[in-house]
């Protein structure tokens, strides 16, 4: 009978478009269709509700966790700085969350990264992970986020969890590439005020979960970022940018100025006119 009453509050908040989409969502789920859920994550909506997408995710994860399994090492290496890290979130979202909870949640995503760090000790920590992991910490629970979060890890964040990030330099370095290629005159205008692509550096490690303040945004951009190649963050980055092109134009030839708005994700957007300008670009420029 909960689970009625949580079904029926759920579609209370729906339109009929959105409506029609769980029901597929949720076949797809019950039919372990990976590709039709991919469909799902690459449309409007996504995924469509939090609730559908405890699921979805472990399935596009391929989440297979033994926690019977004993990890490779007692202890990782980065272990301070991923408490020092998990004291620290929790505070933009969810809302309304007591202290008592933000607590309970905080030692949840200590224990969470370690299990994984302590399951594959050739990773490296780097601050931001703790973002990812907390977006999926909130919409998985505490168990089966482990095995969704080393699977991330090993297949979407490699680069990011290397020994150096050389890695992640070169691909903030396509940012400014790919505006160029799609927008001369903004790149002019970066150009000549010397903008290093360095103000996106947050947005790619975070996939946007420290600067965007909705769990229910950062929930739907991450469907597609499950689904696509692992460079997609780079095109949603430039998109973005692009998006608000006649902003920065009109901006002072002060590259500090510069460079303190482009690391702001925007107050206002679209998001899902910026994931499908994301998609639009990816295909133009794979």
């Amino acid at each position: 009978t909960s689970n009625t009453l949580a079904s029926d509050k759920i579609l209370s908040k729906l339109d009929e478009e959105q409506k029609i989409k769980l029901k597929l969502v949720r076949e797809s789920v019950e039919e372990f269709d990976i590709e039709k859920l991919r469909e799902h994550c690459l449309t409007k909506g996504g995924l469509v509700h939090n609730s559908i997408r405890r699921a979805a995710w472990q399935i596009l994860l391929k989440n297979s966790f033994n926690h019977k399994r004993k990890p490779k090492v007692s202890k990782h290496k980065d272990e301070s700085q991923v408490g020092l890290d998990a004291k620290r979130s929790f505070n933009s979202f969810p809302k309304n969350l007591s202290s008592e909870k933000r607590v309970i949640k905080q030692t949840e995503l200590n224990s969470l990264i370690k299990n994984v760090l302590r399951r594959e000790p050739r990773l490296n920590y780097y601050q931001g992970f703790h973002d990812i992991a907390s977006v999926l910490l909130l919409i998985l629970d505490s168990k089966t986020a482990v095995g969704c979060l080393q699977n991330l890890s090993i297949y979407f964040l490699r680069d990011y969890l290397g020994s150096t990030l050389a890695p992640v330099i070169r691909q903030i370095g396509l940012v400014l590439s790919l505006i160029r290629a799609k927008d001369p005159e903004l790149s002019r205008f970066l150009n000549e005020n010397q903008v290093q692509p360095y103000f996106c550096l947050s947005w790619l490690l975070t996939w946007c979960s420290h600067d965007i303040p909705d769990l229910t945004d950062l929930a739907r951009l991450f469907d597609v970022l499950l689904v696509s190649n692992p460079s997609l963050i780079i095109y949603f980055v430039c998109a973005v940018n692009l998006n608000r092109r006649e902003e920065i134009l009109q901006l002072d030839d002060d590259p500090a100025l510069i460079h303190t708005y482009l690391k702001q994700f925007p107050e206002k957007y679209d998001l899902e006119d910026l994931i499908q300008k994301s998609l639009d670009l990816y295909n133009e420029y794979p």
